[in-house]
């Protein structure tokens, strides 16, 4: 029985510690610290410099647009800024999936509303996806707030990046 007990642990360990995989996901986590920060930081900027875009998918049951679209500006830019920095990225991924989860009732005004399908020219389907995406970026973030992430947690956050930063960026 311990015979059997102790190859199960040995198992457990060469599956937790994966040496090569874990030099392909340190890079693209990197990579995804990097380019998740620019986009934070750009898409916050956007906020600020084109609040109209922003007021448009703006749910109108929610009070005070204006100032929640420039506030929300604001905690993107810092998201952006402090996931580049080893010491603030914690906070920034916690607050990440904060502003995720905060934001998604402008995410399902989209899907059930026409009026803001029709100012982006998306389809009900359009705005389904981008209802869809929201999940992984959630669990991206909180990628980034582990600074010791399981190498299985880093692969399944390696291969949601990538398509997750291709469909935003076609939009």
């Amino acid at each position: 029985m311990s015979n059997s007990k102790t190859n199960l642990e040995n198992s457990e360990n060469i599956a937790v510690e994966q040496p090569g995989l874990e030099r392909l996901v340190h890079p693209i986590r990197k990579l995804s610290i990097i380019t998740m920060g620019g986009f934070y930081f750009f898409v916050g900027w956007q906020h600020l410099e084109a609040p109209e875009f922003f007021l448009q998918i703006f749910p109108p049951f929610l009070p005070l647009a204006e100032e929640t679209v420039f506030l929300s500006g604001i905690w993107e830019m810092g998201i952006g800024l402090f996931l580049l920095i080893p010491k603030t990225r914690r906070i920034a991924g916690a607050a990440a999936v904060l502003l995720l989860i905060l934001v998604f009732p402008a995410n399902l005004y989209m899907y059930f509303d026409p009026v803001p399908q029709k100012f982006l020219g998306f389809s009900k389907m359009d705005a389904l996806i981008r209802l869809f995406f929201q999940i992984p970026l959630i669990i991206i973030a909180i990628w980034h707030m582990k600074p010791q992430a399981s190498t299985t947690f880093g692969v399944v956050c390696s291969a949601l990046f990538f398509p997750t930063i291709i469909y935003f960026l076609t939009l």
